[in-house]
């Protein structure tokens, strides 16, 4: 099986599997099971590619630019969200939601799906394709099909997987990537209507979510 094989089949099942979290929990976590062990047998075959990840041998080296691309992508989010409720930007106690929610809650979760795209994902597609550009946008698709339906995450996603994608390969940049991630998405959570992206819930948990 080629590393595109292997990921094309990592992210069928992991599909199911989230299709199927609803009505069929024990087949949709057999599927998450053995797309743990895809993954586990790849890190436990070449450890390095987490070692590069968790233990850089340098800072990470472009932190001006993901802090600039991360500003920016707030400020659209802010931008959308000031439209659609106006004064939102300037209410503190907006701010102090996103704070609990981000510590320790959504960065950890960041984090995690940071090992699993730059860890993962991103070198094993990479392996493959060796081109920086192209295995972004594999990526970026990969991503956002993976949140589908929900109409807000699959494109914050697509560009948000995309860069980090890039910057990673670029410039092997990870803890500045986890950090954009988990505070643009307490971004969208809390200055975006509910009502647009259900929670940030995926699959069949977008239909079924209710306020």
């Amino acid at each position: 099986m080629t590393p595109l094989q292997e990921i094309v089949c990592v992210f069928g099942l992991a599909e199911i599997a989230i299709w199927l979290s609803e009505g069929y929990r024990l087949l949709s976590y057999g599927l998450g099971a053995i797309v743990l062990v895809f993954i586990l047998s790849y890190w436990i075959l070449r450890p390095h590619r987490l070692k590069q990840i968790l233990h850089p041998r340098q800072p990470d080296r472009d932190t001006a630019r993901i802090a600039f691309a991360t500003m920016l992508f707030w400020c659209v989010i802010a931008l959308i969200g000031s439209w659609r409720k106006p004064g939102i930007t300037e209410d503190p106690a907006v701010y102090a939601s996103c704070w609990r929610s981000l510590m320790p809650g959504y960065l950890a979760n960041a984090f995690w799906q940071q090992v699993l795209l730059l860890g993962y994902i991103v070198p094993r597609i990479n392996e493959e394709l060796h081109d920086s550009r192209m295995t972004a946008f594999v990526t970026a698709c990969i991503f956002a099909l993976i949140h589908l339906p929900n109409p807000v995450l699959v494109p914050v996603t697509a560009v948000g997987g995309g860069l980090c994608a890039y910057f990673f390969l670029e410039k092997k940049s990870f803890y500045a990537l986890v950090l954009a991630h988990a505070v643009l998405g307490v971004s969208v959570m809390h200055f975006l209507p509910a009502s647009w992206h259900h929670h940030s819930r995926i699959g069949p948990a977008y239909a079924t979510w209710r306020p």
